[in-house]
């Protein structure tokens, strides 16, 4: 489409010039003078694209977390279980979007798809609805009184689908309250994440986008 439209402008400039009485050579210099304009300014767009893309990452990540931890806090938690709060420590909780790949430095354990029992979840089902695996049964409870813990969701108006690669959200809860590093996982532009699941002083890896626990 982008070349296209280049095209058309090119002809349409052409056409300009010969009515205007250009000689040929000096249309060929119009031409070639829009032509080094264009290339100039193409790497220019892709790259503000790319910068806005990085930043919208960023404040998913942070957004993600920053929910994850004030559910904690409003329920007075340092994980997150089922039934009701007290069963089974949840691994993984995963937006939407398409399952990413590993290129074989990442670990799989990121890729894990909501397995129906709750241990891989959705994020919706904790911070826009209180349904753990999909089912009020497991609903965590709500405060008794205004200064008690609960769930007082919801802890976002919705939970973003996919980063801006049309790739899902990750989130590793099966380590709250025992380490502080990756928590939100996105797997940036390559589409692959590379990046440990477990262990002391996890950084992202590659170009892999995460929100840390601080």
């Amino acid at each position: 489409m982008t070349g296209h439209v280049r095209f058309t402008g090119v002809r349409r400039a052409a056409r300009l010039c010969g009515q205007a009485g250009l000689s040929m050579v000096e249309i060929v210099i119009v031409l070639s003078v829009m032509t080094t304009i264009t290339g100039i300014l193409a790497p220019a767009g892709m790259s503000l694209v790319q910068q806005a893309r990085e930043l919208q990452v960023e404040r998913d990540c942070a957004s993600l977390r920053d929910a994850v931890i004030k559910l904690l806090v409003d329920s007075n938690r340092t994980t997150i279980r089922l039934g009701q709060g007290h069963g089974p420590r949840v691994d993984l909780l995963v937006s939407e979007g398409l399952a990413p790949d590993t290129d074989g430095s990442g670990d799989t354990r990121w890729l894990r798809t909501p397995d129906g029992a709750g241990t891989i979840d959705g994020l919706d089902h904790y911070l826009v609805e209180n349904t753990p695996a999909g089912s009020l049964a497991n609903a965590w409870p709500a405060p008794t009184s205004a200064d008690s813990g609960g769930w007082r969701g919801a802890y976002l108006p919705t939970v973003p689908a996919t980063d801006p690669w049309g790739h899902r959200y990750a989130i590793n809860v099966r380590y709250l309250g025992t380490r502080n590093d990756v928590l939100v996982l996105s797997a940036g532009l390559n589409g692959l994440v590379e990046t440990p699941y477990e262990g002391p002083g996890l950084l992202p890896g590659g170009d892999d986008r995460a929100a840390l626990v601080r």
